[in-house]
Protein backbone atom coordinates (compact mmCIF):
# COMPACT_ATOMS: atom_id res chain seq x y z
CA UNK A 1 0.00 0.00 0.00
CA UNK A 2 2.93 2.32 1.11
CA UNK A 3 4.64 1.51 -2.61
CA UNK A 4 1.38 2.47 -4.40
CA UNK A 5 1.62 5.97 -2.85
CA UNK A 6 5.01 6.33 -4.66
CA UNK A 7 6.56 6.93 -1.06
CA UNK A 8 8.86 4.08 -1.39
CA UNK A 9 10.67 1.35 -3.30
CA UNK A 10 12.93 -1.94 -2.70
CA UNK A 11 15.93 -2.94 -4.65
CA UNK A 12 18.19 -6.16 -4.94
CA UNK A 13 21.93 -6.29 -6.09
CA UNK A 14 23.52 -9.79 -6.89
CA UNK A 15 27.76 -8.39 -7.15
CA UNK A 16 28.25 -12.34 -8.35
CA UNK A 17 25.93 -12.27 -11.32
CA UNK A 18 25.32 -8.54 -12.00
CA UNK A 19 21.55 -8.37 -11.85
CA UNK A 20 19.95 -5.48 -10.43
CA UNK A 21 15.90 -5.79 -9.22
CA UNK A 22 13.56 -2.47 -8.78
CA UNK A 23 10.37 -3.05 -7.36
CA UNK A 24 7.51 -1.00 -9.06
CA UNK A 25 7.65 1.30 -5.74
CA UNK A 26 11.21 2.86 -6.69
CA UNK A 27 10.06 2.85 -10.32
CA UNK A 28 7.75 5.38 -9.05
CA UNK A 29 9.72 7.38 -6.55
CA UNK A 30 12.07 7.86 -9.36
CA UNK A 31 9.41 8.87 -11.75
CA UNK A 32 10.69 6.38 -14.35
CA UNK A 33 8.35 4.00 -15.95
CA UNK A 34 9.65 0.43 -15.41
CA UNK A 35 10.22 -1.53 -18.42
CA UNK A 36 12.18 0.97 -19.93
CA UNK A 37 15.05 1.46 -17.80
CA UNK A 38 17.13 -1.57 -17.02
CA UNK A 39 17.25 -1.44 -12.67
CA UNK A 40 21.03 0.26 -12.34
CA UNK A 41 22.35 1.39 -9.21
CA UNK A 42 24.37 4.02 -11.06
CA UNK A 43 21.22 5.54 -13.29
CA UNK A 44 20.43 5.92 -9.34
CA UNK A 45 23.58 8.05 -8.80
CA UNK A 46 22.64 9.90 -12.28
CA UNK A 47 19.65 11.56 -10.80
CA UNK A 48 21.15 12.55 -6.98
CA UNK A 49 21.41 16.30 -7.21
CA UNK A 50 25.28 17.25 -7.65
CA UNK A 51 26.16 18.85 -4.63
CA UNK A 52 25.22 15.28 -2.69
CA UNK A 53 26.37 13.17 -5.10
CA UNK A 54 30.13 12.81 -3.89
CA UNK A 55 28.86 11.15 -0.10
CA UNK A 56 27.51 8.55 -1.90
CA UNK A 57 29.54 5.52 -3.02
CA UNK A 58 30.13 4.43 -6.37
CA UNK A 59 28.85 0.76 -7.56
CA UNK A 60 32.67 -0.23 -7.97
CA UNK A 61 33.10 1.14 -4.55
CA UNK A 62 30.40 -0.67 -2.93
CA UNK A 63 31.55 -4.28 -4.35
CA UNK A 64 35.07 -3.89 -3.79
CA UNK A 65 34.40 -2.58 0.27
CA UNK A 66 31.42 -4.19 0.94
CA UNK A 67 30.11 -1.37 2.69
CA UNK A 68 26.78 0.97 2.01
CA UNK A 69 25.98 3.82 4.26
CA UNK A 70 22.80 4.86 5.40
CA UNK A 71 22.34 8.60 3.43
CA UNK A 72 19.60 11.19 3.03
CA UNK A 73 20.01 13.00 -0.40
CA UNK A 74 17.90 14.66 -2.79
CA UNK A 75 17.58 13.61 -6.58
CA UNK A 76 16.13 15.53 -9.62
CA UNK A 77 13.74 13.60 -11.39
CA UNK A 78 13.43 13.35 -15.12
CA UNK A 79 10.27 15.86 -15.18
CA UNK A 80 12.46 18.57 -13.41
CA UNK A 81 10.90 18.29 -10.11
CA UNK A 82 13.29 17.52 -6.55
CA UNK A 83 12.40 14.72 -4.09
CA UNK A 84 14.38 13.92 -0.54
CA UNK A 85 15.24 10.54 -0.09
CA UNK A 86 16.61 8.63 2.62
CA UNK A 87 18.33 5.29 1.63
CA UNK A 88 18.72 2.08 3.91
CA UNK A 89 20.80 -0.95 2.75
CA UNK A 90 22.62 -3.47 3.79
CA UNK A 91 25.49 -5.37 1.98
CA UNK A 92 25.30 -9.47 2.90
CA UNK A 93 28.76 -11.45 2.97
CA UNK A 94 30.40 -14.90 2.63
CA UNK A 95 31.33 -16.69 5.69
CA UNK A 96 34.61 -15.92 4.87
CA UNK A 97 33.63 -12.07 4.34
CA UNK A 98 33.61 -11.62 0.69
CA UNK A 99 31.25 -9.03 -0.32
CA UNK A 100 28.38 -10.71 -2.56
CA UNK A 101 25.26 -8.76 -2.70
CA UNK A 102 22.96 -5.78 -0.88
CA UNK A 103 19.66 -5.06 -0.50
CA UNK A 104 17.24 -2.04 0.79
CA UNK A 105 14.69 0.33 0.47
CA UNK A 106 14.35 3.81 -0.68
CA UNK A 107 11.95 6.40 1.04
CA UNK A 108 10.32 9.74 -0.15
CA UNK A 109 10.59 12.35 3.03
CA UNK A 110 10.27 15.08 1.07
CA UNK A 111 6.18 15.26 2.17
CA UNK A 112 6.64 13.76 5.72
CA UNK A 113 3.26 14.55 6.79
CA UNK A 114 2.17 12.24 4.27
CA UNK A 115 4.36 9.06 5.24
CA UNK A 116 2.82 9.83 8.67
CA UNK A 117 -0.90 9.82 7.52
CA UNK A 118 0.35 6.72 5.22
CA UNK A 119 1.75 5.07 8.07
CA UNK A 120 -1.07 5.99 10.33
CA UNK A 121 -3.60 4.39 7.47
CA UNK A 122 -1.63 1.18 7.57
CA UNK A 123 -1.76 0.84 11.01
CA UNK A 124 -5.39 1.43 11.27
CA UNK A 125 -5.95 -1.46 8.62
CA UNK A 126 -3.73 -3.46 10.48
CA UNK A 127 -5.82 -3.34 13.17
CA UNK A 128 -4.85 -5.54 16.85
CA UNK A 129 -2.89 -7.88 14.71
CA UNK A 130 0.15 -4.97 14.38
CA UNK A 131 3.09 -6.49 15.06
CA UNK A 132 4.37 -2.46 15.57
CA UNK A 133 2.90 0.78 16.35
CA UNK A 134 4.43 1.84 12.68
CA UNK A 135 4.56 -0.88 10.26
CA UNK A 136 8.41 -2.61 10.32
CA UNK A 137 7.75 -3.96 6.67
CA UNK A 138 11.61 -3.71 5.47
CA UNK A 139 12.70 -2.16 8.80
CA UNK A 140 12.64 1.47 7.70
CA UNK A 141 10.69 4.26 9.39
CA UNK A 142 10.25 7.79 8.54
CA UNK A 143 11.78 10.34 10.11
CA UNK A 144 9.18 12.45 11.99
CA UNK A 145 6.38 9.99 11.61
CA UNK A 146 4.22 9.54 14.80
CA UNK A 147 2.72 6.50 16.25
CA UNK A 148 -0.84 6.42 15.01
CA UNK A 149 -3.31 6.49 18.56
CA UNK A 150 -6.55 5.36 17.28
CA UNK A 151 -8.61 5.78 21.04
CA UNK A 152 -7.74 7.74 24.05
CA UNK A 153 -6.39 5.06 26.11
CA UNK A 154 -7.92 4.54 29.67
CA UNK A 155 -6.02 5.14 32.78
CA UNK A 156 -4.91 1.35 32.96
CA UNK A 157 -3.62 0.88 29.71
CA UNK A 158 -1.66 4.49 30.43
CA UNK A 159 -0.16 3.34 33.50
CA UNK A 160 0.71 -0.29 31.55
CA UNK A 161 2.19 1.85 28.88
CA UNK A 162 4.07 4.10 31.71
CA UNK A 163 5.88 1.00 33.25
CA UNK A 164 6.46 -0.76 30.03
CA UNK A 165 10.41 -1.66 29.74
CA UNK A 166 10.61 -2.25 25.85
CA UNK A 167 13.54 -4.62 26.75
CA UNK A 168 11.72 -7.98 26.92
CA UNK A 169 9.53 -7.12 23.81
CA UNK A 170 11.79 -5.13 21.43
CA UNK A 171 13.13 -7.08 18.38
CA UNK A 172 15.24 -6.36 14.81
CA UNK A 173 12.76 -4.47 13.73
CA UNK A 174 12.37 -2.00 16.27
CA UNK A 175 15.99 -1.10 16.58
CA UNK A 176 15.87 -0.63 12.64
CA UNK A 177 13.16 1.52 12.82
CA UNK A 178 14.18 3.73 15.59
CA UNK A 179 17.53 4.22 13.99
CA UNK A 180 16.23 5.14 10.54
CA UNK A 181 14.46 7.84 12.91
CA UNK A 182 17.40 9.33 14.04
CA UNK A 183 18.74 9.10 10.41
CA UNK A 184 22.04 6.59 12.40
CA UNK A 185 23.78 4.15 10.97
CA UNK A 186 24.51 1.10 12.20
CA UNK A 187 28.18 2.16 13.20
CA UNK A 188 26.50 5.25 14.83
CA UNK A 189 24.51 3.49 17.04
CA UNK A 190 27.85 0.85 17.86
CA UNK A 191 29.01 4.27 19.12
CA UNK A 192 26.19 5.44 21.35
CA UNK A 193 25.89 2.72 23.16
CA UNK A 194 29.47 1.37 23.51
CA UNK A 195 28.80 -2.31 21.47
CA UNK A 196 31.05 -3.01 18.97
CA UNK A 197 29.62 -2.84 15.12
CA UNK A 198 28.84 -6.87 15.02
CA UNK A 199 27.42 -6.74 18.13
CA UNK A 200 25.09 -4.00 16.53
CA UNK A 201 24.79 -6.22 13.13
CA UNK A 202 23.66 -9.34 15.16
CA UNK A 203 20.93 -7.85 17.41
CA UNK A 204 19.53 -6.12 13.89
CA UNK A 205 20.01 -8.95 11.56
CA UNK A 206 19.47 -12.22 13.46
CA UNK A 207 16.17 -13.37 15.53
CA UNK A 208 18.16 -14.03 18.20
CA UNK A 209 20.91 -12.16 18.32
CA UNK A 210 22.89 -10.66 20.57
CA UNK A 211 22.67 -10.72 24.73
CA UNK A 212 19.85 -9.00 26.73
CA UNK A 213 22.64 -6.95 28.16
CA UNK A 214 23.41 -5.85 24.98
CA UNK A 215 19.76 -4.98 23.65
CA UNK A 216 19.39 -2.94 26.63
CA UNK A 217 22.58 -1.20 26.13
CA UNK A 218 21.31 -0.35 22.41
CA UNK A 219 18.04 0.50 23.35
CA UNK A 220 19.72 3.20 26.08
CA UNK A 221 21.37 4.55 23.95
CA UNK A 222 18.25 5.16 21.55
CA UNK A 223 16.21 7.09 24.57
CA UNK A 224 19.10 8.94 25.19
CA UNK A 225 18.99 10.18 21.50
CA UNK A 226 15.14 11.11 21.86
CA UNK A 227 13.53 7.58 20.61
CA UNK A 228 10.54 6.50 23.15
CA UNK A 229 9.51 3.28 23.37
CA UNK A 230 5.63 2.51 24.29
CA UNK A 231 3.03 0.16 24.50
CA UNK A 232 0.66 -0.16 21.85
CA UNK A 233 -2.03 -2.61 21.67
CA UNK A 234 -1.54 -5.54 23.64
CA UNK A 235 2.37 -6.14 23.76
CA UNK A 236 3.14 -4.06 20.40
CA UNK A 237 5.81 -1.55 20.62
CA UNK A 238 5.23 1.73 19.51
CA UNK A 239 8.11 4.08 18.44
CA UNK A 240 8.27 7.59 18.29
CA UNK A 241 11.02 10.33 18.04
CA UNK A 242 10.57 12.80 20.70
CA UNK A 243 12.19 16.43 21.75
Amino acid sequence: MIESLGLTGNWGWSFTTHEQVWSPGLYNVLALEAGTVRPDYDLLLSLVHPDDRPALEGSAEIVRTGFLSDRTFRIIRHDGTMRLLMSRGEVFHTPGGEPIGAAGVVIDVTDRERIGLAYADAARRQGPQAENGIPAGNGAAAPGCQPASLTDPDPESAAEAESFSPEEAIDRRHLRAARALLDWSMADLAQASGLSFSTVRRLEESAEGGTVRSRRAAVAALRAAGIDFTRAAGDAVAIAKVG
